[in-house]
């Protein structure tokens, strides 16, 4: 079956419908708390014989089941997602636009060591709980605890973060709206708020929307999302603590199907807003 790789989720999570369709039988004994940006649900486990992950072999598990944006029905369709409690095992480098994953065991590096071809930079990171890991974003300047989350499909900025940035109640009302859903599936009203700058590392971009709401995030104040990961050649490092970061400039976008097949665990809205992060990394 296929998973969607998301790093902003603590653990590896199985669709309630597509445990169904597997035939997998439910854990008696254990459920799960599952927080996402609109807050917290409690959800079963199913019992798995065996999970492969990159032709890693785990025991007999017990995963815990929860809603996706859409129904596994077999086939492309995503089974569930592969979160931290098992990406944190390697390094992990992702190359959206060349459809490849690559899954690294990292034992006594330091520095640059990703034998790239190509220029790259280091971005800083911090853990948290359960394996998440956070970078530093200057948004017009100021700090933001951003989550490296390669399962939400835009970045997003917190609405306590925006008022702190000066962004007024009265600014948001005239920007472009949409919903939102996180894993909780409750709904969150968005705005596309236009920032004058926000750097990611050495990279700054000017004039970006920025979808902000009211989410129920923990330890962060954004969310570093695919718009950013999908025209960059990224390696997640769990183990040293930092993300090497590959632009690539004046790419044309493709069509990926594990992207654009992948169930949507922040939805950007119903409609894409003018200038959005998508557009703008790709400069």
């Amino acid at each position: 079956v296929q998973m969607e790789v998301d790093t902003g989720a603590m653990t590896t999570l199985i669709a309630g419908n597509a445990a169904s369709v597997l035939r997998l039988p439910p854990d008696p004994e254990r459920g799960a708390r599952l927080h996402g940006t609109g807050g917290t649900i409690v959800t079963r486990n199913a019992l798995v014989d065996m999970f492969e992950f990159g032709g890693v072999t785990s025991p007999p598990r017990s995963i815990p089941t929860g809603p996706l944006a859409r129904t596994f029905t077999g086939g492309r369709l995503v089974a569930g997602i592969v979160g931290a409690s098992d990406l944190a095992q390697f390094d992990v480098e992702l190359d959206v636009l060349n459809q490849r994953m690559t899954l690294w065991s990292v034992s006594g590096c330091t520095g640059r060591f990703a034998r790239w071809n190509e220029p790259y930079h280091v971005i800083p990171l911090s853990p948290g709980m359960g394996g998440l890991m956070y970078a530093t974003v200057l948004v017009n300047g100021q700090p933001v605890r951003a989550m490296i989350d390669w399962g939400a499909r835009s970045s997003q900025l917190t609405l306590r973060a925006a008022r702190h940035l000066g962004v007024t109640d009265a600014m948001l009302a005239n920007d472009p709206s949409g919903t939102g859903h996180g894993i909780d599936q409750t709904a969150i009203a968005l705005r596309y708020h236009r920032f004058e700058e926000v750097r990611v590392g050495p990279e700054i971009f000017r004039g970006l929307r920025i979808s902000v709401g009211d989410l129920a995030l923990r330890d962060a104040d954004m969310l570093l999302g695919m718009d950013y990961a999908r025209t960059r050649r990224l390696w997640l490092s769990y183990a040293t603590r930092q993300m090497f970061v590959a632009p690539r400039r004046g790419v044309a976008r493709r069509s990926v199907a594990v992207v654009e097949e992948s169930p949507v665990l922040t939805e950007p809205g119903r409609e894409r807003a003018p200038g959005d992060l998508d557009q703008l990394f790709r400069r």
